[in-house]
C-alpha cells in the first residue's frame, strides 16, 4: 500500500539494531530473527509487492560476515555491512557522508 502512496524508482533499507549469533532484529526478551529468515521476509515482501531493493544496509555488529551474506543473497542489488563490530549510527552516517 504504501509502495502506491508513496512510489519512487529506487528502493533502500537501513537496518540499525543489535545482531546476535546468527539473528538479527533483537526483540525485547533477547530473542533474535535468524538472517535466513530475514531474508525469506524480504523475499516475500518483494514478491507482495513487486518492488526490489537496490540497497540493503545492516547497521549491526557482524551482520557482514560471509555465513550472513550467504543467507541473504539475492534480497538487495547491493549490501552494506561489516563483518566486525561497530558503533552505533557511524557506519549510515558514513554511507551518507555526514560523518
Amino acid at each position: 500500500e504504501n509502495f502506491q502512496k508513496f512510489p519512487a524508482q529506487h528502493y533502500a533499507l537501513t537496518v540499525a539494531t543489535h545482531a546476535v549469533g546468527d539473528g538479527i532484529l533483537v526483540d525485547g526478551d533477547g530473542e533474535a530473527m535468524p538472517y535466513a529468515e530475514f531474508g525469506r521476509a524480504l523475499t516475500e515482501a518483494q514478491q507482495v509487492t513487486g518492488k526490489r531493493l537496490e540497497v540493503l544496509t545492516l547497521e549491526s555488529c557482524q551482520s557482514g560476515q560471509a555465513s550472513v551474506v550467504d543467507q541473504l543473497k539475492g534480497v538487495a542489488d547491493y549490501l552494506i555491512a561489516s563483518p566486525q563490530k561497530i558503533s552505533a549510527n557511524k557506519a549510515l552516517r558514513k554511507v551518507v557522508g555526514r560523518a
